[in-house]
């Protein structure tokens, strides 16, 4: 299921919409980051082993493995024109979910797609803040490396929005990587 989600939503972005990251990379390359985000702390994913999740009526699938799906998709709805039933019926409700509420809102700038609503629905789910981290924890190194101002954008946010809204002791791990990204001398 991983293999098949990182060539589809891969696909999606760098193929069919073209679409870029830093405004050179394919897009693919953030959502292999954020993937490798996801098994770098892969041990936090709440049952992650168990088959819980149902696929269609021949297969089933892990939390672990609904997660990377995830991870892979969660730009998708988005940025790649495609909807929360597209990704029901190819992936399952479980990935869907996940990706749904990690879709910002519609919005005339930042402030507006990254609202308090906003991150009070993705906090209904844990699974999801968790892909969320992943993402944030994706970006942050990366503009760490490579761009000031999304740097410093990617701070304010995490310090004005996401650790007041989304922290808890679960991901402790993944706000205390975070932290430390963000309390660097540049």
């Amino acid at each position: 299921m991983i293999l098949e989600a990182q060539g589809y939503f891969c696909n999606l972005h760098d193929v069919e919409c073209n679409q870029k990251y830093a405004k050179s990379l394919p897009y693919s390359f953030h959502l292999n980051q954020v993937a490798q985000v996801a098994l770098l702390f892969e041990r936090l994913i709440p049952n992650k082993d168990e088959k819980l999740y149902q696929l269609n009526q021949f297969s089933q699938y892990t939390v672990r493995q609904g997660v990377i799906t995830a991870c892979y998709g969660h730009d998708s709805i988005e940025d790649a024109r495609i909807s929360y039933n597209d990704i029901n019926s190819k992936f399952g409700p479980t990935v869907a979910e996940i990706i749904y509420l990690c879709t910002e809102d519609k919005g005339r700038n930042r402030a507006d797609r990254k609202s308090d609503v906003w991150y009070n629905h993705l906090k209904t789910n844990n699974l999801a803040v968790f892909v969320k981290l992943c993402d944030i924890i994706a970006n942050s190194s990366f503009s760490l490396i490579s761009s000031q101002n999304m740097f410093k954008k990617y701070k304010s946010e995490y310090t004005q929005k996401v650790k007041p809204h989304l922290y808890c002791e679960e991901y402790k791990p993944m706000f205390d990587l975070l932290d430390s990204i963000y309390n660097l001398p540049i």
